[in-house]
């Protein structure tokens, strides 16, 4: 439900639902296409700010709405630093 008041409650939302689709996405394929760890990382910081910034969504608004994701990236990257190889 909170990421339903952050969507109806932005500064966005008379933008169109395509336009917010397709930035998401270009997000995404640039994302997919970085080449390190440090450039992932630059642009979730800049995507971060876009949204926190430009449709005024509240910071802590935000983070309890990514924390479920966050969570599970933790838990990801740990398994994946623990994993256990046979030869």
């Amino acid at each position: 439900m909170l990421i339903e008041q952050c969507a109806y409650n932005n500064r966005w939302r008379q933008v169109s639902t395509a336009a917010k689709a397709l930035f998401a996405a270009c997000g995404m394929v640039a994302a997919f296409l970085s080449r390190s760890p440090l450039t992932t990382c630059g642009l979730t910081g800049a995507l971060t700010a876009v949204t926190v910034l430009g449709a005024r969504v509240p910071l802590l608004r935000y983070l309890k709405v990514a924390l479920p994701a966050l969570l599970f990236l933790a838990v990801s990257a740990g398994t994946l630093a623990v994993s256990v190889g046979w030869g």
